[in-house]
């Protein structure tokens, strides 16, 4: 958990200081993860199928999933190319845990608990 802490850090203060004094594109910043991201996950492909690794019974929703993340990854890249305090940023994405799962109980209509480990009878329904 502290390497991946770390490694979060590190890849988010490369993609400001490359955006920000390198002038370069946060397009081209998205870019160069994916394919990083790729390259690292070339392997577990290679031994599990490229087709079983892909295999999907609900394309459209996987398509609309990653169409979001797209954007907001783009989004992330485009908000750190400005001289916003990167400590500013990560507070701001630290919340979306928050969000989601005030969405998942609006959208999804999961039951929410106010805290670990309540029994599905205490659970709060958001009507």
């Amino acid at each position: 958990m502290l390497t991946a802490g770390l490694c979060f850090a590190m890849v988010n203060s490369l993609a400001q200081y490359v955006s920000f004094k390198m002038q370069l594109p946060s397009t081209t910043v998205a870019f160069i993860q994916y394919f990083i991201a790729l390259l690292a996950m070339i392997p577990w492909l290679r031994t599990m199928g490229i087709r079983q690794a892909l295999r999907t019974e609900h394309l459209g929703m996987h398509c609309l999933r990653v169409f979001f993340s797209v954007i907001g990854i783009q989004l992330w890249l485009w908000a750190l190319a400005y001289p916003v305090p990167i400590w500013q940023g990560i507070a701001l994405l630290m919340t979306s845990p928050l969000f989601a799962t005030i969405g998942s109980g609006i959208f999804l209509k999961d039951s929410l608990a106010l805290r670990a480990g309540l029994p599905p009878s205490q659970a709060l329904s958001v009507p």
